[in-house]
């Protein structure tokens, strides 16, 4: 184990570090910072800080032309919009920044208008607005832009169908550090990135596949730099070398799924499933949940298994079915919406309940979040 680890529960107070050093040595150009904060779905306490962009920015945007972002709230959209402009090497760019409610047919009639040529977000989103585009307006794409998100092998299919023209670029970064990666060479897979010239990656605690824990360490600041943070994720150092003239590369291999998963625009909360569970105790003594998602011909589909043991060994599909329908209503995967309610609007799968006859050996509840190839 590495030794003087930075937490999430540690960061806030460099967080409030960048607030000190920015409201106390006023910038000479205000432009090139931009306000962060978080969305504190770990652990409920979101952070507020300041991105200086010459330590945080990444360079993703660089070139862009007309850019569709596809992300989030209204105050999402603009921020990252904002952060375009300010830093991020397109501040020629024209943007338009979309709704999930904008996607109705007369979203078509504004794609061939605008005519993007890069397209950013989440992948779901993504996704949903490909169903928009014109054969015409898709070739004319450019490139796919995603930060620090796995896309799966048939989410591509569906992307090079729609967009034939447009290679996915990928970097990786967090809202705490902003940028670690370099832009993407085109030599790697998707999931591998080459690490950001100052910042330094060390895996804790590896696995014998040298799969762990990443700690970054990285300036963030002029005055203030972050050393070994545990960033959430799970990744996996390669030293080899990259046509591209790089010597190692970073591979992400999820996030460390003890607190929150996030998949077909929900967010399942490990605590969620810990309320909903405890609400079910007379059906079940003892589970685990694996989330994953699957591509259908217009959206991003999310499904649920819910592995569950009984100490008694009692045991009916009748049992299965009123666990499915009471697990369902009990689990909030929005602030307003069940599963039951998501299922419903077809965002997700009816939850599939499995039997464990014998104790779940590990005894961590960690949700997994499983990517299909299908």
């Amino acid at each position: 184990m590495v030794s003087g680890v930075v937490e999430r529960k540690d960061f806030r107070t460099i967080a409030d570090a960048t607030l000190s050093e920015f409201f106390t040595h006023a910038p000479r150009d205000a432009g090139n910072y931009c306000l962060r904060m978080t969305s504190g779905t770990t652990d409920g306490l979101p952070l507020f800080l300041v991105w200086d962009n010459q330590f945080t920015a990444h360079g993703l945007f660089a070139g862009a032309d007309r850019l569709l972002i596809c992300t989030g709230s209204l105050a999402a959209r603009l921020g990252n919009a904002l952060l375009l402009r300010n830093g991020m090497g397109a501040k020629k760019a024209r943007v338009l920044c979309a709704d999930i409610q904008d996607m109705t047919p007369e979203f078509s009639a504004l794609m061939d208008d605008f005519k993007p040529t890069e397209l950013y977000g989440f992948s779901s989103f993504v996704r949903r607005a490909a169903a928009f585009f014109s054969p015409e307006t898709g070739a004319g794409v450019r490139a796919l832009l995603f930060a620090s998100e796995p896309v799966s092998p048939a989410l591509r299919n569906v992307f090079k169908s729609v967009f034939p023209n447009a290679p996915l670029r990928l970097v990786y970064h967090t809202n705490e550090t902003g940028a670690l990666s370099k832009p993407p060479c085109g030599h790697l897979p998707l999931d591998s990135y080459h690490v950001l010239d100052g910042v330094s990656v060390v895996i804790d605690d590896p696995d014998e596949t040298g799969a762990g824990d990443i700690l970054v360490s990285k300036r963030i600041s002029p005055s203030i730099v972050v050393e070994k943070y545990r960033i959430g994720d799970i990744g996996r150092l390669h030293h080899d070398p990259c046509p591209c003239g790089e010597t190692s590369s970073l591979q992400l291999l999820g996030r460390r799924g003890y607190d929150y998963v996030r998949i077909a625009g929900a967010i399942l909360l490990q605590k969620e499933f810990e309320r909903a569970a405890e609400a079910l105790n007379d059906l079940f003594d003892d589970y685990r949940a694996e989330a994953s998602s699957q591509v259908t011909d217009s959206a991003v589909v999310g499904d649920i298994v819910l592995r569950v043991h009984r100490k008694d060994g009692m045991w009916s599909d009748a049992l299965a079915r009123e666990i499915a329908r009471r697990f369902s209503a009990e689990l909030f995967l929005t602030p307003t919406k069940t599963l039951d309610d998501l299922v419903r609007a077809g965002a997700f799968s009816p939850l599939i309940v499995e039997r464990a006859p014998e104790p779940f050996k590990v005894k961590l509840k960690e949700l997994k979040l499983t990517q299909r190839t299908d």
